[in-house]
């Protein structure tokens, strides 16, 4: 085990471009901006965003602008790619021991599968993402500062 992970639901607002740009620039809404100001080269790469869209992606994603919340139908497809993509960064990272979910439920869910099975990682999940004080809070004790 090692490390810590950090996954972010999408936001609705978006920045307004013509060309592509990384999640992380991308997202402007809720609590990523002020994440975003916490995040360096090392701590980006252990950053993932669950989007309506695209699933789970690496905050460096390169994105367009969508208009595109998680809808019933596409949750089994998303998950099962999401799964895959969480299991393919933990083969490559390593199992975290840490990870701080931010996302509404409908969101957190797609990941299940394979977090329930992630036994002695500590998860703390969050469901609200406009609760900054509670995000600050697991990321000040990480020294994501």
């Amino acid at each position: 085990m090692t490390g810590r992970l950090l996954i972010l639901g999408c936001t609705r607002d978006k920045l307004a471009t013509a060309r592509p740009v990384a999640a992380i620039e991308l997202y402007t809404g809720d609590s990523v901006p002020r994440v975003r100001d916490r995040l360096g080269p090392e701590r980006l790469s252990r950053t993932l965003f669950l989007s309506g869209l695209h699933g789970l992606i690496p905050a460096d994603a390169l994105l367009l602008p969508y208009d595109r919340r998680l809808r019933p139908e596409d949750a089994g497809v998303l998950s099962e790619a999401s799964c895959s993509r969480l299991l393919a960064f933990s083969h490559l990272q390593g199992v975290p021991e840490q990870v701080l979910l931010v996302a509404e439920a409908d969101y957190t869910a797609l990941l299940e599968p394979i977090l329930a099975t992630w036994e002695r990682t500590r998860i703390t999940r969050i469901f609200d993402p406009c609760a900054w004080a509670d995000i600050a809070r697991v990321l000040d004790s990480w020294s994501w500062t």
